[in-house]
């Protein structure tokens, strides 16, 4: 993500190119944020089943593969929102929606289960929604739209 600063025209000073909206230039921020706080969070979850052997065999490898794949996903997606692909935002959108309905669905019983980590869950899922209306305010939109 460049970091122009706009001129008074609103274009970068290097290019040409409009320049990144505040908005999405600090959206983009609070989605790298949600990025390393989760990856901490899974991690250290994992790591925490391991230690007291809560973790089957399989999934101490084939888990943390899963898990650092989706994580390079979702860097490579957030650069790709950072770099003006609406087709990116709209499916971070639609990422997130599915993530706030199995979130739904799954509260009660994983609250029970562990409230730190369900605690930490939503507060990352808030950030990607406060991340989510900054990318859909007009000046991120007519960004993307140009």
């Amino acid at each position: 993500m460049k970091d122009d600063k706009p001129t008074e025209q609103g274009y970068s000073e290097n290019s040409g190119t409009p320049a990144t909206p505040y908005t999405v230039r600090l959206a983009i921020k609070l989605l790298y944020i949600a990025l390393i706080a989760g990856a901490l969070m899974i991690l250290v979850t994992f790591l925490w089943d391991v230690q007291r052997g809560k973790a089957q065999e399989i999934f101490k490898t084939t888990g943390m593969i899963g898990i650092i794949l989706g994580y390079l996903f979702y860097w490579f997606l957030i650069d790709w929102i950072a770099r003006g692909r609406n087709w990116a935002r709209i499916l971070f959108l639609v990422l997130t929606l599915f993530n706030i309905f199995f979130f739904l669905v799954t509260f009660q019983h994983q609250f029970q289960a562990d409230p730190l980590q369900e605690l930490m869950s939503l507060t990352v899922l808030g950030t990607n929604l406060v991340a989510l209306v900054l990318l859909f305010q007009r000046t991120s939109s007519d960004w993307y739209k140009r």
